[in-house]
């Protein structure tokens, strides 16, 4: 299961807003944008800035941004488990 399709369940399942949410104002980089890159192969907030440009800015979404990378990451390893 990808990483949009699991945002996808945990929303459905406590009636979340499915909207995407902005992580880098600066750039208007969503959370989508952040799961897609990081199934493409994006394992880390310096890979994200290069491919995105997240971060590349004031700096404050770094946090969040690897978060969400982490996240998949730790999916995708137990999905291929």
């Amino acid at each position: 299961m990808n990483c949009n399709a699991i945002g996808v369940a945990i929303a459905n399942t406590y009636q979340l807003d499915l909207r995407p949410m902005y992580v880098c104002i600066c750039k208007a980089i969503t959370d989508a944008d952040i799961r897609e890159a990081a199934e493409a192969g994006v394992a880390d907030v310096e890979h994200l800035t290069e491919r995105l440009g997240v971060g590349g800015g004031c700096g404050t979404c770094l946090d969040m941004a690897e978060e969400i990378i982490d996240a998949c990451r730790a999916n995708q390893l137990a999905y291929a488990a």
